[in-house]
């Protein structure tokens, strides 16, 4: 079932890029806004507040390229660095060659902190030169979608026909951040290799990112999968053996 899935939401390199060029477009627009500011500010402290804009919008695109991607690896079970590697490279390539046509001296490095298909982390360590004035940035960029089930949480139900069962999972991004606003479209369960209509209701306890899992059938003995689509598009998944 998951393979046949991943398969079905299976991204192509060709498709990759078509997004990957608006991200590229996006990025230049703010850059070529930034590079406008600094051509007119003649006063420090405007300066620095231009350089603040310029950071943090090299620092989204980088965010954005890098979920892009991971959006793509959430559906292999196999992941290509070099897809990664590249997009990195491209977009580094662009913003220092950019940004040196007007005057900003950039130098832009990336290290692959952790790359798989359920989390990807590059650190990105920026420093350049710009009206007479240094300027130094390091930051992580992270993608992540983590669900968990909970196998303290299986127990038996006695409905009018049978014995059902219910469960617990909770759903988390990049720094254990939880997921919020998800509905049953972002959600699919598995039983052992066969799909089961079933009912989700999110609980409370000031638990946030935790889902209630009602099941018309037994638990015993079956393998279960939550596979979780978020907003953005990447995709976790969690397994348990009851």
């Amino acid at each position: 079932m998951v393979q046949a899935m991943k398969k079905s939401l299976k991204n192509t390199k060709a498709q990759f890029f078509i997004v990957a060029a608006v991200i590229i477009v996006a990025t230049l627009s703010g850059i070529f806004y930034y590079m406008a500011q600094v051509n007119q500010v003649s006063n420090p402290n405007l300066v620095s507040t231009d350089e603040s804009f310029f950071i943090n919008n090299v620092q989204n695109e980088y965010g954005k390229t890098v979920e892009l991607v991971l959006s793509n690896f959430s559906r292999e079970e196999s992941v290509d660095i070099s897809l990664l590697t590249n997009s990195l490279n491209n977009l580094t390539d662009l913003v220092r060659n950019i940004s040196s046509q007007k005057g900003i001296y950039l130098n832009i490095s990336t290290a692959l902190n952790q790359v798989s298909n359920a989390s990807v982390n590059v650190s990105i360590n920026l420093t350049g030169y710009a009206g007479g004035q240094n300027f130094l940035s390091n930051f992580d960029a992270v993608r992540a979608i983590n669900v968990t089930i909970d196998p303290n949480s299986f127990q038996s139900v006695k409905s009018l026909l049978a014995y059902n069962c219910s469960f617990n999972f909770t759903v988390k991004k990049e720094y254990s951040e939880p997921i919020l606003f998800l509905n049953d479209t972002n959600f699919n369960l598995g039983i052992s290799t066969s799909p089961l209509l079933i009912g989700y209701k999110s609980y409370g306890k000031g638990i946030y990112g935790a889902w209630a899992v009602f099941l018309g059938t037994n638990c015993n003995n079956k393998k279960y999968q939550i596979n979780v689509t978020d907003h953005r598009n990447i995709l976790g998944y969690d397994t348990y053996q009851s």
